[in-house]
Order: C-alpha cells, then sequence, then structure tokens
C-alpha cells in the first residue's frame, strides 16, 4: 500500500481553487487504494485572531513566537481549519475525515534554538501516537492503516504536561511521513520552486546542496522550516520531498515522482537518479 502525505499552509488551504484540486487529485489516488494523509497550517488565521485580540504576530526564522495565550488561539485555529476543510472535501464528494488536536496524535516538547531564543509555546515533535483500540476514544484507530480509507485531514497541535504546544505544520507532516512510513512527501505552498540564491527556480537538491541552501541565507521565512522538515523526513526514510505549489495534477505527479515541476528533494543528486 503506497503512502502520500501531504502538507498544506493555512494561507491556501481553504480555496475554492485549492479543494476542487485536492479533490482532482485525491479521488483517484484513494480509488487506488493510496492512503493518504493531509497536514494542514492555518497561519493567515491564527494572525488574524491574534491580531483582534491585540497580540502583535512575531516570527523567528520562520516560526511563531507563542504565548501561552496564543498556544490556545493556534490550537483553537487549526482545529476551526481542519473541520472546515475535512467538511468541503466530503462536500465536493472526496471521503474525508478530520483528526482533531484532541486525538492527541503529536507528543512534543518545548523546541529550543541554536541561538537561544525562546519562542515560548512552541514545540518540536518527539513522537507520534497512532491511535489504538485500548485508548481511542474517537474511534480513529483503523483510519491510519485501512487501504483506500478516507482521507485524513490531521490537525497539528502538539502537547506537553504544561498544555498545548504550537508545531510548525512542516515539522509536523515530516515526522508523520517517517511514523507511517510514508512513500512520498509533499510540502504544497503558495511558490512553485524553492529558489538559489539569484531568486532562480531550483528543480532538486539533494542532503548537501539542501543544507548549503539554507546556510546561504537564501531561503527565508517560511521557506526555512520548509527545507529542514524536508531533510529530517529524507533521513527518516521517506523515498523524495516534493516542494511546489498545487496544481491540478500535482498529487498525481508526486506520486509517481515525475520531476516536471516543482523542486525534488532526493537522498540522491536529482529525482531522476533517486528513481533510477
Amino acid at each position: 500500500m503506497k503512502t502520500l502525505v501531504l502538507k498544506l499552509g493555512g494561507a491556501v488551504a481553504l480555496e475554492e481553487e485549492t479543494i476542487d484540486h485536492l479533490v482532482a487529485g485525491l479521488r483517484p489516488l484513494q480509488e487506488a487504494g493510496v492512503r493518504t494523509i493531509l497536514v494542514h497550517g492555518a497561519g493567515p488565521q491564527i494572525d488574524r485572531a491574534l491580531s483582534e485580540s491585540g497580540e502583535a504576530p512575531i516570527k523567528h526564522k520562520g516560526l511563531r513566537v507563542t504565548s501561552t495565550v496564543a498556544a490556545e488561539v493556534v490550537r483553537r485555529e487549526l482545529d476551526t481549519v481542519g473541520s472546515e476543510l475535512a467538511k468541503r472535501l466530503t462536500q465536493k464528494g472526496l471521503h474525508a475525515m478530520q483528526v482533531p488536536s484532541a486525538a492527541g496524535v503529536y507528543r512534543a516538547e518545548k523546541k529550543v534554538l541554536d541561538d537561544g531564543f525562546d519562542l515560548g509555546r512552541v514545540g518540536t515533535v518527539t513522537d507520534i501516537r497512532i491511535p489504538s483500540t485500548d485508548d481511542d476514544v474517537l474511534g480513529m484507530d483503523r483510519l491510519f492503516t485501512e487501504e483506500g480509507g478516507p482521507v485524513l485531514v490531521i490537525t497539528p497541535v502538539g502537547s506537553d504536561d504544561a498544555g498545548p504546544l504550537n508545531i510548525n505544520a512542516d515539522e509536523a507532516a515530516s515526522a508523520l511521513a517517517k511514523a507511517v512510513g510514508a512513500d512520498r512527501l509533499l510540502l504544497a505552498t503558495d511558490v512553485p520552486h524553492v529558489r538559489d540564491q539569484n531568486g532562480d527556480p531550483v528543480p532538486s537538491l539533494d542532503r548537501d546542496t539542501c543544507k548549503a541552501l539554507l546556510a546561504s541565507g537564501a531561503a527565508k521565512g517560511g521557506m526555512m522550516p520548509k527545507l529542514e522538515a524536508a531533510l529530517f523526513a529524507l533521513d527518516a526514510g521517506v523515498k523524495d520531498v516534493l516542494i511546489t505549489k498545487l496544481g491540478p495534477e500535482t498529487l498525481a505527479r508526486a506520486l509517481e515522482a515525475v520531476p516536471s515541476h516543482g523542486t525534488w528533494l532526493t537522498v540522491k543528486s536529482s529525482a531522476a537518479e533517486a528513481m533510477a
């Protein structure tokens, strides 16, 4: 059984065009028995909610600085986006189901950065808890292993003993891809390619060139955690990672590893060599 993990940013998650692309791309995969797991963000929605509460959004190295109060806002907004996304996919005829933050999929600990900057209630994933029959109060234990089952819409909120932790959705997707043994990880964003120091599109990256790009400072803002998540996924055994903008044929090409669009990150030097 093939498994595709797709991360969808909050900026595009609820756009009508995105919903249409998802339905068109995911329905044939679902019918073919491909297990598809969708991890979503909610960046703009969280920004808006925090601004309305009087708390200015602050980011450091592409990660949201999160107070204790903001962590509850993050949890609420992510659950809302996940619920709405699953509902709209279902309304379009796709079998989809949200796995909310209450399912406790992500166990996390407070993230510590190399530069010592305190991000507050921001977490890094320490464990993925796939619900089991014994402790699954939401009845979702079978959904993670069912061939051709519903598209799972995962709301990525972590927790520790002090409460919710804000987890970057790219990191959450890569950790889940490792846990379920995904064949491929697709990080969908609002740009078609990763770009180099000169602003030119990069068709493929391996571990070394990806690390060099991060070190050069060319990757900025939200692209930094995407590349770091991609490296984690590759090291965890995911065959390759695609970073691109979601289009009508993106999902089919991603599963087939067709290196015709976006930026492919592989263990080897190119997507073509990785398929050899």
